[in-house]
């Protein structure tokens, strides 16, 4: 079992990381899902080893709830526009 402390720095580190990403991301005029990407893409098990697949498996719920926001934040980005 991986200590508890270990995964609430490792989910508010990335929690930061991901925050600062996005928002340098709104700077180069890209959605904040662009940032949201490359910061997954830093703390997963390939790049730099920050956390293994078992610890990602055993966070599942946690990916469900992130995944569902990040697509609310999508769908409040779309702009929807009817054309006749």
């Amino acid at each position: 079992m991986f200590p508890q402390y270990l995964v609430l720095l490792f989910l508010g580190s990335s929690l930061l990381i991901a925050l600062i990403l996005s928002r340098g991301a709104t700077l180069l005029k890209s959605p904040l899902i662009v940032g949201y990407i490359v910061a997954g893409a830093l703390f997963s098990p390939d790049v730099f080893h920050f956390i293994s697949n078992e610890q990602i498996e055993s966070l599942e719920i946690i990916n469900l709830i992130v995944l569902s926001l990040i697509g609310f934040g999508i769908g409040g980005e779309k702009n929807l526009v009817k054309r006749y």
